[in-house]
């Protein structure tokens, strides 16, 4: 005759399964918890976030910021290459670049940065974006790092640079030593023999109003 199992073995029984259930209760509350945070972490980041299957197939997830900049959330990479680069020679040429580099990411097991990128954005503007790759497990993390504002910065910086080299009027730059550090093409034959600028030195009856300019710091008018 077997032994029948005792009333307070069956409560005894019964009060692990309640602990156990409680503790798993805690641990899936703790991951929620967890994930919500690192959601609250990606969604908040300045750099916007894409997540996709490591086929480059399906995109799994796309940070509220990355909603916000470009305005599309498709669910599949060939939807996005047609939102973001709607040209197509210029939609094949990122694909291009793009997927040898994704297979670098993928062997190497590092962060990759692409290059930039002309993103097309829902609202019609453009943004100029660095994008960044790495395989996370089974995951394709893309980080967007938006370069828009810099490189309009660039531009305006480099307009600038070009005034004195085409303005047509003299423009020079002496040290206190009379060298010419600089003349745009207006003002090289005007100060120098050889047509070299860089380490000349500037016409000797003009090295005391130089001189003066230096001293006093104030603007001097010369007639030549």
């Amino acid at each position: 005759m077997s032994k029948q199992p005792k009333c307070k073995d069956f409560k005894h029984r019964v009060e692990e399964l309640e602990q156990e259930l409680v503790k798993r209760q805690q641990t899936e509350k703790s991951l929620r918890e967890n994930e919500e945070r690192l959601c609250t972490i990606i969604n908040t980041s300045h750099f916007p976030i894409a997540v996709a299957d490591t086929n480059n197939d399906n995109i799994i997830f796309w940070s509220q910021s990355a909603i916000e900049m470009f305005g599309h959330n498709p669910k599949i990479v060939s939807k996005w290459y047609e939102l973001a680069y709607p040209d197509h020679d210029y939609r094949q040429d990122v694909i291009n670049r793009w997927k040898p580099l994704l297979e670098k990411a993928q062997k190497t097991k590092t962060t990759i940065n692409t290059g930039e990128y002309q993103i097309h954005c829902q609202d019609g503007s453009i943004r100029t974006c660095e994008l960044y790759v790495k395989f996370v497990q089974d995951l394709l993390i893309v980080t967007f790092n938006d370069l828009t504002e810099q490189r309009k910065a660039d531009e305006r910086i480099a307009a600038l640079a070009l005034f004195p080299e085409e303005n047509t009027n003299p423009v020079l730059r002496v040290d206190r030593d009379m060298s010419l550090l600089y003349a745009n093409p207006a003002a090289i034959a005007m100060v120098t023999e050889d047509g070299q600028q860089q380490g000349s030195t500037i016409p000797e009856q003009w090295h005391p109003i130089i001189t003066e300019i230096w001293d006093t710091n104030k603007k001097t008018d010369l007639e030549i």
